[in-house]
């Protein structure tokens, strides 16, 4: 996959870059990292969220090599979730494939009831996997945002130290999901949940990006299926045909000094983009006003 990089020096410059009157983004969406060495991997790929598999029966360390044994732990987190908002009275997205055996401890009839046309997230599962992936619950769901001064803002507020630089990618996910609709069983989606359903997604202007993966629990030879852990840029170069692989701005890179990030925040700050709106709720008015306490 071709990815345009574009270097800035001052924070007045990226800014001036994503105005919709400077460059044309229309179409785009927007991830904002930390760190420009950080890939485009969902949370729960991370090598930080191995335990989470490898901590399930059997405990010997290497669940997480394997899709059977990472599936089954990931629905056990969705489900987890899902029963716990649902007992304490909170909203949570129709999902009969949980709610049915919900009294149950353990929902077995999940592995028993895939074949081969199950993927892995299903179509029912998806509103809550986005849910819970903004309150904190990893998932195969990788997080982008229409605004891309809410990307620059995620980007610049976890900026802990002066070296290296920061990033804010920006994915041409029009372009790209209208041109592989017309490909057959493409395996990625672009997820665009309620908004009404989730504060959190609303005031981030957020959508996800997830590639899907076949499961079948009752055929045994995908017991040895390994995880693939690649960033979402590395598989689009197997699932996009050549001539769209090597489109110029599918994916923009734009690079900013980590030393600019506090002048960033600042200045994004001045516009409304701070943690009074990101994150809807008195949390986010406290997180904004001790902010400016930060070093």
């Amino acid at each position: 996959m071709v990815t345009t990089v574009l270097n800035f020096s001052n924070a007045n410059d990226l800014l001036n870059h994503i105005c919709s009157w400077n460059n044309d983004y229309n179409g785009y969406v927007f991830r904002g990292q930390s760190s420009d060495t950080y890939q485009l991997i969902p949370s729960i790929f991370r090598e930080n969220a191995r335990y989470i598999a490898d901590s399930e029966y059997p405990r010997n360390g290497t669940n997480s090599h394997f899709e059977y044994s990472q599936i089954q732990s990931e629905f056990k987190l969705l489900r987890e979730f899902f029963k716990l908002a649902d007992q304490n009275g909170l909203k949570v997205p129709i999902s009969e494939n949980i709610r049915r055996f919900l009294i149950s401890k353990h929902d077995y009839n999940f592995a028993k009831s895939t074949d081969q046309d199950s993927l892995w997230i299903p179509d029912d599962l998806l509103d809550v996997a986005a849910l819970a992936q903004h309150y904190g619950i990893p998932t195969r769901l990788l997080d982008w945002s229409y605004d891309p001064f809410i990307s620059a803002y995620f980007a610049a507020s976890s900026v802990n130290d002066s070296e290296g630089n920061l990033a804010i990618w920006c994915f041409n996910a029009e372009w790209v999901s209208t041109s592989m609709m017309r490909m057959s069983n493409s395996p990625l989606r672009i997820i665009t949940p309620p908004n009404s359903d989730n504060q959190n997604l609303s005031a981030q202007r957020g959508l996800f990006t997830h590639i899907s993966t076949p499961i079948n629990f009752n055929d045994t030879s995908n017991v040895d299926k390994e995880v693939d852990r690649r960033p979402l840029d590395a598989q689009l170069d197997e699932l996009l045909p050549m001539r769209m692989q090597n489109r110029d701005k599918t994916l923009i890179k734009l690079i900013l000094p980590r030393s600019e990030a506090k002048d960033l925040l600042y200045k994004l700050m001045q516009h409304n983009y701070g943690d009074a709106r990101i994150y809807p709720g008195y949390n986010g008015v406290a997180d904004q006003v001790m902010r400016k306490f930060k070093k």
